[in-house]
């Protein structure tokens, strides 16, 4: 995107948080060849450090009452790769966008449209994430009613972290003194995903929700012409749709549907709250990125990982059948459906006998499967603990 026509996408925006000035033109903007609307008083393009993680976790949860170990699986959610103010809690990636390939990093790319691109460097270790549950001082943590994880038992069965530089247009808008009283040189900073054109446009929290910006927004509630819009917000998202950085591909807790919602909803809770991440931020600082578990992002190394995870959760549906069948009466039977031959009745222990032949077809094959990097990382660690 240019820096022009992320100035013409977020000028609506900017005339509505600083008190309507030239909202007709500045809403035009984005549609027609205008000249006269709202611009900012600074702009400038940055690249913001993220990391996007693919991990499967072990954890003790109690469901539904019911204590059970579970496997969680998250695909290309994202985490802060350095702590700044505002930007760190705006979900600036979303796993939704996974589908734009990144390019390597070159000096070419300091330099786009005719702008000088700040490179924010990474602060931020992404294995922060796995130290959080080992030092919390909570016995449980709930994910929702039905729902508690033990923290202490989260374990990775594999972990990886690719580093991801996400270009950012800031926009820094004059307020209007519109009252006696009014302080000069109050601004508002308005920021828009560079990477896509009609990137989310997102906004520092507003300093006075009672002034013409928040009535505006309460309006524009009222009268269901967008979306509502969190004031209290400490990122003001005025994108059409809320982007969330954390995606839970799969989870071993039924209903899938239900599990995967709240726990990917609890923690996209915490990367939203500032008070959050500045504990994230201190658990750990990147001093180097010779760690095995760090990954580039290439097509390539989402294919192993697909193929792993997906044989995960093969294995993970054949061992919830072969349990359920160890519950059934000897008298129970089982229809099986094999590749080519005609449906056949036989005994439930019969047809467990059957998968557990393919459980461990499929396990040797998954471990086969396993990144050989990941297999390094086990190695080095087991060493390190003896």
């Amino acid at each position: 995107m240019t820096p022009e026509k992320a100035q013409r996408h977020m000028a609506k925006w900017g005339a509505v948080l600083t008190g309507g000035d030239k909202l007709i033109s500045s809403t035009l903007a984005d549609f027609l060849p205008l000249s006269d609307y709202r611009r900012p008083i600074r702009f400038s393009a940055v690249y913001f450090p993220a990391w996007i993680i693919n991990a499967e976790l072990e954890a003790n949860v109690t469901y539904e009452k019911s204590q059970q170990n579970a496997v969680t699986v998250f695909r290309n959610s994202s985490t802060i790769g350095a702590h700044m103010p505002v930007l760190s809690a705006a979900p600036l990636w979303s796993p939704d966008q996974d589908a734009y390939e990144p390019v390597p990093f070159t000096e070419a790319l300091l330099h786009q449209h005719g702008e000088e691109v700040q490179c924010i460097p990474y602060t931020v270790s992404p294995f922060s994430l796995l130290d959080i549950p080992k030092s919390s001082e909570d016995s449980t943590w709930t994910i929702a009613q039905y729902l508690q994880v033990r923290p202490s038992t989260i374990k990775p069965t594999l972990f990886s972290a690719a580093p991801l530089l996400i270009p950012v247009y800031l926009a820094q808008y004059e307020l209007g003194r519109l009252e006696a009283g009014d302080k000069a040189g109050e601004t508002v900073t308005l920021f828009i995903q560079a990477h896509i054109n009609g990137g989310g446009i997102m906004a520092e929290r507003l300093s006075n929700t009672e002034g013409p910006a928040g009535s505006a927004f309460q309006v524009f509630n009222s009268l269901g012409l967008s979306k509502d819009f969190d004031l209290d917000a400490e990122v003001l998202d005025l994108s059409i749709v809320a982007p969330n950085r954390v995606r839970v591909e799969s989870t071993s807790l039924r209903p899938i549907k239900d599990s995967t919602s709240a726990i990917a909803d609890w923690l996209e809770s915490f990367l939203r709250s500032s008070h959050y991440i500045e504990k994230l931020a201190a658990m750990g600082q990147l001093d180097s990125d010779d760690d095995p578990r760090i990954r580039e992002l290439t097509e390539e190394e989402e294919d192993v990982l697909s193929e792993y995870f997906r044989l995960g959760s093969e294995i993970g549906m054949i061992k919830r059948i072969v349990d359920a069948m160890a519950e059934a009466s000897e008298n129970t039977r089982v229809i099986q459906i094999g590749k080519g031959a005609l449906p056949k009745l036989e005994s439930a222990e019969q047809a467990s006998s059957t998968l557990k032949a393919k459980l461990k077809e499929l396990e040797a094959k998954r471990a086969e499967v396993k990144p050989s990097w990941w297999k390094e990382w086990e190695a080095s660690s087991s060493q390190q603990k003896s």
